[in-house]
C-alpha cells in the first residue's frame, strides 16, 4: 500500500480541489418543467432537477406573479461553482398562465433559490415533489375539469362500505339505505345537488378516480371512490357507486364487486347504467356473457383517434460576464536576530472573468393517439476573452423520448439526467421502461457518465422495479447497478427508494449499498409535514460518501497509472482500501420550521449539524483534517407586497460554529416591480469569519439586478455586485475589492 505514497511532488491546493470536484463541475441543476391537472380545479407545476435537492420553504402563498422557492443541494452533488444562471420556459398551457423558471446565480451561500415568474398574479402552494429531485407548485387551473353530468338524485346518510355476502355485519347498525327520489330510465336532466363545495370536492374525486382507472391503478381509484361515497349525496354519487364495483372487479375481488353492484341496484333500480350493472352481475355469477369492466366507462372515446399535435418551444440567451479584482497586501516580517520588523506592500489588479455565455434550450413534442414523443436539446457555449481560460462547450442534454400511454412504455436515448435507479448524474445512454400489471413497472438503463474527469470513462448498466401503491400512498423503487472501467468492476450497487406522499405529508428514503466495498454509499431520509395551523416542519438526515464510493476514486491520488495497472501491480484489496480511505463521509442532520406570522410575513428557522470525515495523505493528495461537527443556526424572514404589489423582501441571518472556524452572516434581497416592464432587485450581504489559527475575514457585498421586458417574449437583464473583503492575521493584512457584472438578453419562443 505504499505505492501511492512514493509520489515525487505535491499538488497545489487548487489542483487538489480540481481533482476532488472534477466529477461535479458545472453540474446541471434544472432539468424538466412539466404542467398537469390535479383534480377538477387545480394544476400542478413539477420542476425536476438534475441533482438531489432538499426543499426548505417558499415565499408565502399570497397572490402574486412571482413565486420564490428556497432549497439546498443535497449531498455532494453541487453546482460546481456555477458562474451563470439557468432558465427553463415550458410551452403555453391552458391550465396555468405563461411562466418561466430561473435558477439565479447565488455565491457564498448554501441556500439556493428558484424564481418562478408568472405573467399574471397567482395564488400558489409549494411542496416537495414525489422524489428527491423535484419540487411542485399547486395553483388554480385556468380551465377547471368538466363536471360529470348528474344521473340521479339520492338522499342518503354517509356511506359505509357495501357488505360482502357471507361476512359478518358491522358492530354498529348501518345508516338507513338511500332513498331514490328520481331514477328515470334515461337519466340525463340536471337535478338538485349538494352544497357547492361538496359538489366540487365530489367532482374532483370522481376525476381522480377515473384517472387512476385509466392508469390501471385500481387501489387508488377505490380510495378516491370511497372518499366520494362517504360525502353527502352529490350528482357524482351514482356514477361513483358503479365505478367502485368496476374497480373491485378489475382488482379481482369478485365478492366485494358483487356487493357494490347489489348496493347500486338497491339505490338506482332503473336506468341504462342499471341494465349495465345487471349484466355485470350476471357475468360474475357465470349466468351471462362477459362484460368489459373498463372500455365503456373508463375510456368511452377510445375508439376515436386523437388528432396529432406538434409543438416546438424553448429559449435562446446570451450574457456577457465580467469580473475584475484589486488586491492590496501587507506582509509583516519580524527578524529575531536583528529585532527588525519589515512591512512589504503588494498591489495586484486582474481581470478574473470575461466571457460570453450562450444558452440554447430547444424542445419538440409530437403526440398522436396513445403516443407522446419528445426531442430535447440544451447546450451552453462559453467564449472566454482571457487567454488563460479556454473556450468551452457543454452539451447539457440531447435525447429523444417516446412514451405509450396505453402500455406504459417509455424509451429514451441520448444525453440525459438520471432520476432514479442508482444512476449518478448525467450520462450518455438509453433507458427503457414497461408497465407490468397494475402497480409495477420494470426499467433498464445503460450508458456512460459524462460528469467525470476526462481520464475516467466507465460504463454502467442496471435494472430497477417501480412499485406504486405498495400501501396507501406508499410507493418505492428497487434497483441493482453495475459500473465497469477498463473491464473491471468499478461500482456494484443495490438500493431502494421508499416514498410517501399526500397533501400534508411527504417522506422520501434512499439506501444505496455497494456490494464490492461492503459499505453503505448513501443513506437518506427527508420529510415534510404541513400542519393545519399553517406551520410547516422539515426534516433531513443524510449520510453519504462524497464523492460516490467507486474503485476509480484511487485515480484521484494523482498517479499516472491506469486502474488496471494499479490492480495488477498492487492488488485489488490495497487499491480498494485506498479508494475508500480518500472518499470522505458526509453527515447532515437538519430540522426546520416555517411559520406564517401575518398574511404578509413568513418566518423560517433552521438548525443543521454537519460533518465531513478527514482523509490521510496518499500519493499527491495531502492529508485533510476532519471538520468535526459544524452547527449552523439560521433565520429567514420573508415579506410579500410590503411597499408595492408583488414585491418580495427576504432577510437572512445565520451563525456557524465548528472546530475549524466560526462565522456569521446577514443578507437582504428585495424585488420591486415598476410598472409592467421593469423589475429592480437590490441586495446586501455581510459575512464575518474567524478560524482556529486566528485568521479573520470580513466581506461586504452590495449589488443589484435590473430586468426589462423589451417585448412579450424578449427580456433584457443586467446585474452588478461590489465585493470588499479583508483578511487579517498576525503577519498578513489583505484587502480585496472585486467587481462582478453581467448583461444580456433572453428570447423565449
Amino acid at each position: 500500500m505504499q505505492f501511492l505514497r512514493s509520489a515525487r511532488s505535491r499538488p497545489s491546493l487548487l489542483l487538489l480541489v480540481w481533482l476532488l470536484c472534477a466529477r461535479l463541475a458545472s453540474a446541471q441543476i434544472l432539468d424538466e418543467v412539466e404542467v398537469a391537472r390535479e383534480g377538477p380545479v387545480n394544476a400542478v407545476v413539477t420542476i425536476r432537477f438534475g441533482v438531489p435537492v432538499h426543499f426548505l420553504r417558499s415565499a408565502g402563498n399570497t397572490r402574486k406573479d412571482l413565486v420564490q422557492v428556497f432549497f439546498t443541494l443535497a449531498g455532494s452533488e453541487g453546482d460546481g461553482g456555477k458562474t451563470f444562471e439557468e432558465f427553463r420556459k415550458p410551452p403555453a398551457s391552458d391550465l396555468v398562465p405563461r411562466f418561466s423558471v430561473t435558477y439565479p446565480l447565488i455565491t457564498g451561500a448554501s441556500t439556493r433559490r428558484l424564481d418562478i415568474q408568472f405573467e399574471t398574479p397567482v395564488k400558489a402552494q409549494v411542496r416537495p415533489g414525489r422524489d428527491n429531485r423535484s419540487i411542485q407548485i399547486v395553483l388554480p387551473a385556468l380551465t377547471p375539469a368538466p363536471v360529470v353530468a348528474p344521473k340521479a338524485v339520492v338522499k342518503a346518510e354517509p356511506r359505509q362500505a357495501a357488505p360482502v355476502p357471507g361476512e359478518l355485519p358491522p358492530s354498529k347498525p348501518a345508516p338507513p339505505s338511500a332513498i331514490v327520489t328520481q331514477a328515470p330510465e334515461e337519466p340525463s336532466a340536471p337535478a338538485p345537488s349538494a352544497a357547492p363545495d361538496t359538489e366540487q370536492k365530489a367532482a374532483g374525486l370522481l376525476t381522480q378516480a377515473r384517472t387512476a382507472l385509466e392508469g390501471n391503478d385500481n387501489l387508488r381509484a377505490i380510495d378516491f371512490l370511497n372518499e366520494l361515497l362517504n360525502l353527502p349525496p352529490t350528482t357524482a354519487s351514482r356514477e361513483a357507486q358503479e365505478l367502485i364495483g368496476v374497480a373491485r372487479e378489475r382488482q379481482g375481488d369478485a365478492g366485494k364487486a358483487r356487493a357494490e353492484y347489489d348496493l347500486f341496484l338497491k339505490l338506482y333500480p332503473a336506468g341504462v347504467d342499471t341494465n349495465r350493472v345487471k349484466q355485470r352481475l350476471a357475468a360474475l355469477a357465470g349466468t351471462g356473457p362477459a362484460v368489459s369492466a373498463t372500455q365503456e366507462l373508463v375510456k368511452p372515446a377510445a375508439a376515436k383517434l386523437k388528432a396529432p399535435t406538434k409543438l416546438v418551444w424553448g429559449s435562446l440567451s446570451q450574457y456577457y460576464y465580467g469580473g475584475k479584482s484589486d488586491t492590496q497586501s501587507q506582509i509583516t516580517t519580524f527578524t529575531p536576530a536583528t529585532n527588525a520588523t519589515t512591512i512589504d506592500t503588494l498591489s495586484l489588479t486582474a481581470s478574473d472573468q470575461s466571457s460570453l455565455v450562450t444558452n440554447v434550450d430547444l424542445n419538440g413534442r409530437y403526440t398522436a393517439n396513445d403516443w407522446d414523443d419528445r426531442v430535447v436539446v440544451r447546450d451552453t457555449q462559453t467564449t472566454s476573452f482571457i487567454k488563460s481560460q479556454p473556450n468551452r462547450n457543454r452539451l447539457v442534454a440531447l435525447y429523444a423520448e417516446a412514451k405509450n400511454l396505453n402500455t406504459q412504455f417509455m424509451g429514451r436515448v441520448g444525453r440525459q439526467s438520471a432520476t432514479s435507479g442508482g444512476v449518478l448524474g448525467r450520462f450518455d445512454g438509453a433507458q427503457v421502461g414497461y408497465g407490468i400489471g397494475q402497480r409495477t413497472r420494470l426499467n433498464a438503463v445503460a450508458g456512460r457518465p459524462v460528469d467525470l474527469s476526462a481520464d475516467a470513462k466507465p460504463t454502467f448498466y442496471g435494472v430497477s422495479v417501480d412499485a406504486d401503491n405498495i400501501a396507501d400512498r406508499w410507493s418505492g423503487t428497487f434497483y441493482a447497478i453495475q459500473q465497469r472501467l477498463e473491464g473491471l468492476t468499478d461500482r456494484s450497487g443495490v438500493g431502494a427508494e421508499v416514498r410517501y406522499f399526500d397533501s400534508q405529508r411527504t417522506m422520501f428514503t434512499l439506501v444505496d449499498y455497494d456490494l464490492s466495498f461492503k459499505a453503505i454509499n448513501v443513506g437518506m431520509l427527508q420529510g415534510t409535514w404541513q400542519l393545519p395551523s399553517g406551520t410547516a416542519l422539515n426534516l433531513l438526515g443524510d449520510y453519504r460518501r462524497s464523492p460516490s464510493l467507486q474503485l476509480s476514486n484511487a485515480l484521484l491520488t494523482g498517479t499516472n497509472l491506469t486502474l488496471r495497472e494499479l490492480l495488477d501491480t498492487f492488488g485489488t484489496s490495497d487499491v480498494r482500501t485506498q479508494a475508500q480511505q480518500i472518499t470522505p463521509i458526509s453527515k447532515v442532520m437538519y430540522l426546520g420550521v416555517t411559520q406564517p406570522i401575518t398574511p404578509k410575513w413568513l418566518l423560517g428557522a433552521d438548525v443543521r449539524v454537519s460533518s465531513l470525515t478527514g482523509t490521510p495523505e496518499i500519493g499527491l493528495l495531502p492529508a485533510a483534517p476532519s471538520t468535526g461537527n459544524v452547527y449552523t443556526y439560521s433565520l429567514q424572514l420573508i415579506g410579500n407586497s410590503l411597499l408595492k404589489q408583488n414585491d418580495v423582501l427576504v432577510l437572512n441571518g445565520s451563525h456557524l460554529t465548528g472546530e475549524l472556524n466560526k462565522a456569521s452572516s446577514i443578507g437582504l434581497t428585495d424585488r420591486v416591480p415598476f410598472g409592467e416592464k421593469w423589475v429592480f432587485e437590490p441586495s446586501l450581504k455581510y459575512y464575518r469569519q474567524k478560524d482556529n489559527q486566528d485568521v479573520k475575514l470580513t466581506r461586504t457585498t452590495p449589488g443589484f439586478k435590473l430586468s426589462y421586458r423589451l417585448a412579450s417574449r424578449v427580456y433584457l437583464e443586467a446585474e452588478a455586485t461590489w465585493e470588499k473583503s479583508q483578511t487579517t492575521s498576525a503577519t498578513v493584512d489583505d484587502e480585496t475589492t472585486r467587481r462582478f457584472y453581467f448583461v444580456g438578453y433572453r428570447w423565449d419562443f
